[in-house]
């Protein structure tokens, strides 16, 4: 079922394949939803974690990545967000994780850095004072679990993040400002 032709009933259909898998599998499972879309599933969440919690099923561990800072708002427990920076929304990147909000960023160095060449990009250790961790070792938005736990501050940290593609791909990234630059 596509969610543009019915958002609500797509949500009901995600969580009931959450609760499905659970109940053949009775064990902790870690779910992305958005993998290729910015769609927001936290009432799919929701659905799921009260259709599991009555009938006794372990709870789920939920993560994603996101443009979409509503969305980092009224998520369940137990649904971890990360927010994407883009050349859009740089503002919004750093005022969340002033905030402790986690938030992804995409890096470059200038040269032959296209395809494989690309994991060879230092990142950089810091992105406006906040602390930069490999987000290319791990896909996972976990803090504490498989991301650093978040500092006791308060205050965010930048998962930081290769830039990778073609010679193409790259040169658009860098020309409209997607990718940050790191200075040798």
């Amino acid at each position: 079922m596509a969610y543009e032709a019915s958002p609500e009933a797509y949500l009901r259909q995600l969580a009931d394949q959450v609760v499905s898998i659970v109940s053949k599998t009775e064990r902790a499972h870690l779910w992305r939803g958005n993998a290729g879309s910015d769609i927001d599933i936290r009432p799919a969440v929701k659905l799921a974690n009260a259709a599991l919690s009555a009938r006794g099923l372990p709870r789920q561990l939920f993560y994603d990545y996101t443009k979409e800072p509503e969305y980092l708002q009224g998520r369940a427990g137990n649904h971890y967000l990360c927010f994407s920076r883009s050349e859009q929304n740089e503002e919004q990147a750093l005022e969340l994780l002033q905030a402790g909000e986690i938030v992804a960023v995409v890096f470059h160095q200038l040269g032959d850095f296209a395809k494989h060449a690309a994991y060879r990009q230092r990142l950089p250790e810091s992105w406006h004072g906040f602390a930069v961790h490999n987000g290319d070792a791990s896909d996972i938005r976990i803090p504490g679990l498989f991301d650093p736990p978040r500092p006791s501050d308060g205050r965010g940290y930048v998962i930081g993040l290769r830039l990778k593609g073609s010679y193409r791909q790259r040169e658009a990234a860098i020309r409209t400002g997607f990718s940050v630059e790191v200075k040798p």
